[in-house]
């Protein structure tokens, strides 16, 4: 987390105009601490329960490199690296596309089915009622 702390500060030319910007949000620098620490537990468990899903087939990364990568580097005039050694970093991305449409279509398939139990009220005490919210 440190790491992702001074990434954060280097984004600021020095260390009053970082101390300022906390202060603008208003925000402690302990409260950018916990907030770094929520932001990584969040994307661990999204990455816990979405990686399983996205499998990249062999094809898929020949697909990318043929298509997306050795275009891409030949606009910028550099010669395309083999294909073996650039396979990791290509599986990568396309993991990391894949995980991203599984959450999109997670995130609305929750917003969807965003009914909300409630205890307490016009029922008998304690049991859940439920209400549905748009």
């Amino acid at each position: 987390m440190e790491k992702r702390l001074d990434e954060v500060r280097k984004k600021f030319p020095n260390p009053a105009a970082y101390q300022a910007g906390l202060k603008a949000l208003p925000m402690t620098e302990g409260d950018l601490r916990q907030r770094l620490a929520d932001q990584q537990t969040i994307l661990q468990l999204i990455d816990q329960r979405l990686r399983p899903e996205a499998t990249v087939e062999p094809s898929e990364i020949e697909v990318y490199y043929r298509n997306t990568l050795a275009p891409e580097l030949a606009r910028q005039r550099q010669p395309a690296p083999p294909l073996a050694e650039v396979t990791d970093r290509i599986r990568e991305i396309l993991v990391q596309q894949k995980i991203s449409g599984l959450l999109e279509d997670w995130l609305k398939r929750l917003r969807a089915a965003r009914d909300v139990k409630t205890y307490g009220g016009p029922g008998p005490e304690g049991t859940p009622q439920k209400e549905s919210q748009e």
